[in-house]
């Protein structure tokens, strides 16, 4: 009989223990799915705050200092989210993963931002292109002439010597300059002395610039001709109308 208790007790202690390890595997595998839970949540928190970091950026003009800026806010967020969570396995999850992404996300943020920069550059030389085209244009001093001509070539070496124009951009960028040049000369002349403007084409000074562009100023320049001596034989017929009707109207007193 006591042998039997014996066994009997032996049996239940083993399924209790049977039971206890199942237990322990259950609660392992309920609590590794609920750290799998909070870490894909929290992962989804700081890529979505990583997008807005780099979309705010995108805004900012001071695109050198960029990196920097997302370095720091990224750090911010990284212990922001690390620090939601009590679970030392969920923290050590996120601290690998997020590690191995930084490096990668930090030079797309690198390579957009001097882009972005390289853009801006490109954006402001336009400007100048189109003012000092103007001014070399205009200028009724050749001296004037010379210097803005000599300023934009001193720009577009630096641009190209800077990486923001390859030789091949540098060299369309002069030819753009010197057709803009002679393209506002040509109007300018076209609207104050016409005699000049045809003089100097015959001449050849405007032989670079575009055909379409050169004929249709030299076009607009003739109808403005045409134009005037219309409006001049108007104003003689007028004037000659007034004096035949004086003098029509002093037969008649006399």
């Amino acid at each position: 009989g006591a042998a039997q208790l014996g066994a009997a007790i032996a049996g239940v202690g083993q399924a209790i223990g049977e039971n206890a390890v199942q237990y322990a595997k259950i609660e392992a595998t309920l609590q590794g799915q609920k750290d799998d839970l909070e870490i894909a949540t929290l992962t989804g928190q700081y890529d979505a705050g990583v997008e807005a970091i780099k979309l705010k950026l995108k805004q900012d003009p001071n695109y050198l200092g960029h990196e920097a800026v997302f370095t720091r806010q990224v750090s911010e967020l990284n212990n922001t989210v690390i620090g939601s969570t009590d679970r030392p396995a969920v923290q050590q999850a996120l601290r690998v993963r997020n590690a191995l992404r930084f490096p990668k996300e930090a030079v797309e943020v690198r390579a957009s931002a001097l882009k972005m920069f390289g853009e801006g550059q490109l954006a402001q030389i336009d400007r100048i292109e189109e003012d000092l085209s103007k001014t070399a244009a205009e200028s009724t001093s050749e001296v004037d002439r010379n210097d803005a001509i000599r300023l934009y070539d001193a720009l577009l070496r630096r641009a190209g010597e800077r990486g923001f124009l390859s030789p091949g951009q540098e060299q369309q960028k002069r030819r753009s300059f010197t057709e803009k040049v002679l393209e506002k000369n040509m109007d300018v002349l076209r609207r104050t002395d016409r005699s000049a403007l045809y003089r100097m084409d015959r001449e050849g000074v405007f032989s670079a610039l575009d055909p379409v562009k050169r004929l249709k100023i030299l076009e607009s320049a003739r109808t403005d001709g045409e134009r005037e001596i219309q409006q001049d034989e108007h104003v003689f017929k007028q004037a000659q109308d007034a004096v035949e009707r004086d003098w029509s109207a002093q037969a008649n007193q006399g």
